[in-house]
């Protein structure tokens, strides 16, 4: 199964699981998953998710959660799209705190990335 990592590295904490994907084994998908995946490819995606929780959250959703969410998001394909190209295992959302344009994470994120990298592979089960 692959793992992808979505999000811009111009929009801040946007990259967060770009910044985690080698310690996950993930491919840098950036905002275009849909060149990283072959049809009917099992995968899991790991993205920046505004889910209102504390900035650094991390948390499990369905596809079907995200698409209830209506989140904006700055990446061209959107999960509906997604999942008619391949089979969305799951989707690990990170709360970020700040999406704005520029480089590098918040303060708050940069800190917490330990933490954040543990909470995503428990719900990997690495």
């Amino acid at each position: 199964m692959k793992i992808i990592a979505l999000g811009n590295e111009l929009r801040k904490d946007d990259g967060i699981a770009l910044i985690l994907a080698s310690d996950l084994g993930a491919v840098k998908a950036f905002t275009n998953p849909e060149n990283f995946i072959n049809p009917g490819e099992e995968v899991i995606v790991v993205d920046a998710v505004d889910f209102g929780d504390k900035p650094g959250s991390v948390k499990e959703f369905s596809c079907k959660d995200i698409c209830e969410f209506a989140i904006s998001t700055t990446h061209n394909c959107n999960v509906s799209v997604l999942e008619k190209l391949c089979k969305i295992k799951k989707i690990i959302g990170i709360q970020p705190k700040d999406t704005g344009y520029g480089k590098g994470l918040s303060g708050e994120l940069s800190e917490k990335k330990p933490e954040i990298l543990s909470n995503i592979k428990k719900l990997l089960n690495f």
